[in-house]
C-alpha cells in the first residue's frame, strides 16, 4: 500500500514546491516560508490519497471476497461503482 502512494506523494510534492517555492532558493526548503512547506505537503497528500484509495479499496475487496465473487478486475469495479 505504501509503496503505490509514495510514488504519487513525492512527485507531486516536489512539483508543488517548485511551483510556489521562490526561484531564488534553488531548491532549498530548509529556507522556505513553513506555509509553502505545508501547502506543498497538503497537495500531494490529497492527491495521492484521491490516486490511490479508489485502487487500495478494489485491491482490498478482491481480496477479502469470497471465491467466485468476482470474475475479474473489471467486473469488481463495476460492482464496486454500482454500489455508490
Amino acid at each position: 500500500r505504501e509503496v503505490p502512494q509514495f510514488a504519487v506523494y513525492y512527485p507531486i510534492y516536489e512539483f508543488t514546491c517548485s511551483t510556489i517555492l521562490d526561484p531564488e532558493l534553488h531548491g532549498d526548503k530548509s529556507k522556505a516560508p513553513g506555509w509553502k512547506i505545508f501547502v506543498s505537503g497538503a497537495s500531494a497528500g490529497v492527491g495521492c490519497w484521491v490516486i490511490t484509495y479508489p485502487i487500495d479499496v478494489i485491491k482490498t475487496r478482491l481480496q477479502a471476497a469470497p471465491p467466485n465473487t468476482y470474475r475479474s478486475t473489471l467486473h469488481a469495479i463495476q460492482s464496486i461503482h454500482s454500489q455508490g
